[in-house]
């Protein structure tokens, strides 16, 4: 029998009307598998409009920790001179040093809650076990609380090291909710296979990044990060720079009462004072919390962005750019790479995983289903018999009968095929043979 490693009980913030709600308007709660490798856990913060936020158990200019029930504020927003409780923490970066600037790496991204995706999941992902993508998750309802591995090898010289095909895709490594310990504590409290009926208030991740610490542990080193341009506390913190929610903002240790100082101007990315950084990953060779030529910015755009407009094609929200300083703008990923692309589709939080074999990593630290498990219960046994028998003889009711779940799970042989062959394999499963 095949179990989920880690299910933590119902308790929904908010109390007994959310949680009658959340029942009426949710599937039953069933979870996909925890990654094999999971990814080190981030720091994250949730937008303005998340029901976390607007229900004042975080705000949108803290810097989140996952928690058992509920996010963990790491560092108070006013900690980095944001004292606005309308600021909002855009993007957040540790200052990644430790990269060589030569190393290829997989993106790490998380969409707004008005992306769809622009692609079904990968069929060479699924063949791996790590079927979830973008328009999957957008499909089922809680896209937003979630972080995607991308398909697809980079540098941040501003070169894709493998090219799979024009249109590439990603596969979930994060959740929600309940995945094994790489979840955010969002709501709602979901897992990879949970379809949201209606359309739920979600948190939205706004902001990822690996944040290093002292030695002893209290404190929080070389934090980097953006706030939206409507945040009130911006134009304080940019002084003496203009205004812009595209300037980065570099604090060394917030918890100890350290002063934010920028970091990078709009000009020194090539970007216009109208832009706006939705999400950010620096690299900051020496640590010192200036640019310089050693250094590497990858980010993307706000939608609204003016220098978007460069670009006519759809889904410019989800272009990834790469800055080093005195040259200009490079196009790191399109749309198209992540698996996006479709008109409203937006990237809004950043952070990378170094790798050399896209298709090992995202099957090592990519959210997993269970092969065999055709009635999707977590559990591979009697039950799921008669699942199978249907996705092997009627796939389209099949797919009626279990609308949260893959007729392709049948395919226990891995052969890309769903047919008489895969009996024996789903026999060996089924009595613990595999």
């Amino acid at each position: 029998m095949i179990t989920n490693a880690r299910h933590r009980p119902a308790v929904y913030v908010g109390g007994v009307a959310t949680c009658v709600l959340l029942t009426l308007l949710t599937a039953p709660l069933v979870w996909g598998a925890p990654p094999l490798v999971p990814l080190p856990a981030p720091q994250y913060s949730f937008d303005l409009l998340s029901p976390t936020v607007e229900d004042g158990i975080v705000a949108a200019r803290d810097v989140l920790e996952v928690g058992e029930e509920a996010p963990f504020v790491l560092i108070p927003g006013e900690f980095l001179g944001l004292f606005s409780t309308f600021d909002d923490l855009n993007a957040l970066s540790g200052p990644n040093s430790t990269a060589d600037a030569t190393a290829t790496f997989l993106l790490l991204f998380s969409v707004d809650r008005e992306t769809v995706g622009l692609v079904p999941p990968d069929p060479e992902a699924f063949a791996r076990d790590v079927p979830f993508n973008p328009q999957d998750q957008a499909w089922r309802g809680h896209a937003a609380g979630d972080q995607y591995l991308s398909l697809g090898l980079y540098t941040r010289e501003g070169r894709r090291a493998v090219a799979r095909s024009s249109l590439d895709n990603s596969v979930l490594c994060r959740n929600h909710y309940n995945e094994g310990g790489t979840d955010f504590t969002a709501r709602p409290f979901t897992s990879a296979r949970d379809i949201v009926t209606l359309r739920v208030p979600q948190d939205n991740v706004n902001a990822t990044g690996i944040l290093p610490r002292t030695a002893d542990g209290t404190g929080v080193l070389h934090v980097y990060f953006s706030v939206t341009s409507d945040s009130p506390s911006l134009p304080l913190l940019s002084f003496p720079l203009p205004p812009s929610g595209a300037n980065i903002f570099y604090n060394p240790d917030p918890l100890a009462m350290y002063e934010t100082t920028p970091f990078a101007a709009f000009l020194d990315l090539g970007l216009q004072q109208a832009d706006d950084i939705d999400a950010l990953v620096v690299f900051d060779a020496d640590e010192d919390g200036q640019f310089t030529p050693d250094d590497a910015v990858i980010f993307s755009l706000t939608p609204d962005s003016p220098t978007l407009d460069w670009f006519d094609d759809w889904g410019p929200g989800a272009r990834i750019f790469v800055a080093h300083f005195g040259l200009p703008l490079m196009l790191l990923a399109t749309p198209e790479n992540l698996g996006l692309g479709a008109p409203s589709d937006n990237v809004n939080a950043l952070d990378f995983a170094l790798c050399e074999d896209y298709l090992a990593c995202a099957e090592l630290h990519g959210i997993r289903s269970l092969r065999g498990d055709l009635n999707c219960d977590d559990l591979v046994n009697a039950f799921d018999i008669d699942p199978f028998v249907l996705a092997l003889t009627d796939p389209e009711a099949y797919a009626a009968a279990y609308p949260a779940c893959d007729y392709r799970l049948a395919d226990c042989n891995r052969d890309g095929l769903v047919n008489a062959f895969d009996i024996d394999p789903f026999v060996v499963i089924l009595t613990g043979g595999a």
